[in-house]
């Protein structure tokens, strides 16, 4: 997977969050025909890593709190018009009454510590990124979907 990751600090992130979600034992599954090899110069790596770090933080932090085995899954692509990252998790799903407003500064599914701003910096580099995020939910688990455009429409 690494080799598929051309920039040093997004590949290094990863291979750090593999290794942390096995110190937590959890399973990190990296989709072998991940790649992204060329970042749009609109787009730094800081802004990717800010990006997938949360994303699989709070994945982590959802299947340890559901006490869940099942693995999480991460997957990019820079095929195609845009930059998609998928971070799949098996964790139960967000609550209902938290969706509407997950990306909102302090909205957390956790009851201890400071939390409740990963989203929200997920929403607001992908907004300077002109891309999109959502996700899907439900009783099994959650996946967030990014896209970031590889070209700036003129304005």
């Amino acid at each position: 997977m690494i080799e598929a990751v051309e920039d040093s600090v997004i590949a290094g992130c990863i291979l750090g969050k593999f290794h942390r979600a096995r110190e937590l034992g959890l399973t990190l599954n990296i989709d072998p025909d991940s790649s992204l090899r060329d970042l749009p110069a609109h787009c730094g790596s800081e802004q990717i890593v800010t990006i997938v770090a949360n994303l699989l933080d709070n994945a982590f932090e959802a299947t340890r709190a559901s006490n869940g085995r099942e693995p999480i899954n991460l997957s990019m692509t820079d095929l195609g018009n845009d930059i998609i990252i998928e971070v799949e998790d098996f964790a139960g799903g967000i609550q209902d009454n938290l969706q509407a407003n997950i990306y909102e500064q302090g909205v957390t599914t956790k009851t201890q510590g400071d939390h409740g701003i990963g989203l929200y910096l997920v929403k607001e580099t992908v907004q300077i990124l002109r891309g999109n995020v959502e996700f899907s939910s439900d009783n099994l688990g959650t996946r967030f979907t990014v896209y970031i455009p590889k070209q700036l429409k003129q304005e």
